[in-house]
């Protein structure tokens, strides 16, 4: 049944509330963006939790893996003296 507006009802109708056409397309599209926005931060959320997950692994790999691996020995590493620890209060004031 269609809405028409009158100033008064005739007799045996019913008043009822009614959104002009501009109005309602108005409320439909904010819906509709606020439902893109709500798509593309779903969206940005489940690529970061991704990315923290493999930054995790990544971690956790290298935290495992830091006492098996040895890195090569240089010749710099081999020159540099070790330090002495015991020292006289001459040598160490002095």
């Amino acid at each position: 049944m269609p809405y028409i507006e009158v100033e008064e009802l005739p007799e045996g109708t019913q008043e009822a509330d009614v959104v002009s056409r501009a109005e309602y397309e108005a409320v439909v599209s904010e819906r509709d963006s606020t439902i893109e926005q709500r798509d593309t931060a779903l969206t940005r959320i489940s690529e970061m939790e991704q990315t923290v997950r493999d930054t995790k692994a990544k971690y956790a790999e290298a935290v495992l893996n830091s006492g098996t691996k040895k890195q090569p020995s240089t010749k710099e590493d081999e020159k540099v003296p070790e330090p002495k620890l015991k020292m006289t209060t001459a040598q160490l004031f002095g």
